[in-house]
């Protein structure tokens, strides 16, 4: 029995190392259009990721990986970077400054203040926000939706071979996880993989491996520039404490001041080394959803990330064929069912938020914007109604940073 519980530990780690491999690519492709070295810059997002997992698995002991987010890293670059014409060293400064700024949050405030960031009917509904959210993302990635002429989308055309290996990968992989199969998500991938390669619609590179390097990117943060970004440090501390608690509570978990604390401290290394900030990732999900429990899921995956490491143009192969990862996104995202828990009460404003919540996070697909406007419309009416003596001050504090976030997105 033991065995067996820990063969379903590490398949759970190995599926969610692998469903991180299409944003550990995509994150270093974008931050090199800001002027980083990009083996530089793939070195220093998969080591950090790696530093944040292991710290997650062996001081928290949960099954959550932690990994840069591809929206923030897309904000830091299309807009603060290019648009703005800012030094991304700059941005890595303020990187660091809101990472010291959120650890000092997690010293200042007690674990029941911090519990009491977010409403307690939004934290219930997290997890169908979070879930939709990847299976459309999953969806989108598989070709099985595609967008409209008119509305949001259509169904995707099925003579298109990304589109049927993922519903190949969605089919057997769920049927894999009726039949209680360990390392159901794992083997999904693994067989959309081997058929895709074997029909030809990916290759194996000639050169797989690539030596890791940080010389053009570690201690390259410029703090004096990031003085001059105040906004950008501001909405990085904002969008830290809202995903690390709104991500955890979305996977399950209680969303607790310790791994926060350990994200931020690593986000104030990983500046340094020429990263930009981690939180808990989506993908996770993959994991939980594969049996994983404990940190030993968590450990599995950082051990293949340690391998991916010097792996970058394997990596890239496999992430140019959305079809490999796909089917594990969707099933995982459903698998977030099982952690909802129904809104008592039926009050209005309870209700109106949390529909916010579950509807713009998917269309979003930003944590951020979803939870955000959940909390402050929960806010709003419950200003309207006269109620506003039963809200914590947490979720004052909260709804002032969502309003202030928004405005500085605006602006």
């Amino acid at each position: 029995m033991e065995e067996r519980w820990m063969r379903q530990e590490i398949f759970a780690g190995i599926a969610t190392g692998l469903a991180l491999v299409p944003g550990l690519i995509v994150i270093p492709s974008i931050l090199s259009r800001t002027g980083m070295d990009f083996a530089g810059a793939y070195t220093a997002c998969v080591l950090t990721s790696i530093i944040g997992t292991l710290l997650l698995a062996l001081a928290a002991r949960i099954p959550m990986a932690a990994v840069p987010q591809v929206s923030v890293a897309g904000w830091l670059s299309y807009v603060v970077v290019i648009s703005h014409g800012h030094s991304w060293q700059a941005v890595l400064g303020a990187s660091f400054l809101a990472a010291v700024l959120c650890l000092l949050l997690t010293v200042v405030f007690r674990e029941k203040d911090w519990r009491c960031f977010i409403p307690e009917h939004l934290g219930k509904v997290l997890p169908l926000g979070l879930g939709l959210m990847l299976v459309l993302i999953g969806l989108r990635q598989g070709h099985l939706l595609v967008p409209a002429t008119t509305g949001f989308f259509s169904v995707g055309d099925l003579t298109d071979p990304v589109a049927y290996h993922s519903l190949m990968g969605i089919l057997v992989t769920a049927a894999l996880f009726v039949c209680r199969v360990p390392g159901a998500m794992l083997l999904g991938m693994l067989l959309v993989a081997a058929i895709s390669l074997a029909e030809g619609f990916w290759v194996l590179p000639v050169a797989p491996f690539l030596q890791p390097e940080l010389e053009k990117t570690a201690f390259q943060l410029d703090v004096a520039g990031a003085l001059e970004l105040p906004e950008t440090v501001i909405s990085l501390a904002i969008l830290g404490l809202v995903l690390t608690q709104g991500i955890s509570l979305g996977l399950g978990h209680s969303g607790d001041r310790k791994p926060a604390g350990l994200l931020f401290g690593t986000n104030v290394v990983g500046a340094f080394l020429g990263a930009f900030p981690l939180a808990p990732a989506p993908e996770s999900a993959v994991g939980t959803g594969d049996g994983g429990r404990t940190g030993k899921t968590a450990l599995a995956a950082a051990g293949v990330m340690g391998v991916l490491l010097f792996c970058e143009p394997f990596l890239a192969a496999l992430a140019s064929y959305g079809a490999i990862t796909a089917p594990s996104l969707v099933i995982s995202g459903c698998m977030l069912a099982r952690h909802i828990e129904f809104i008592a009460g039926g009050e209005t404003s309870r209700l109106l938020s949390a529909c916010a919540l579950c509807v713009l996070m998917p269309i979003t697909q930003s944590v951020a914007v979803g939870l955000g406007m959940g909390v402050v419309l929960y806010v709003f009416l419950t200003l309207w109604e006269g109620q506003w003596k039963q809200l914590p001050t947490g979720i004052w504090i909260m709804a002032a940073m969502f309003l202030l976030l928004f405005l500085l997105e605006a602006f």
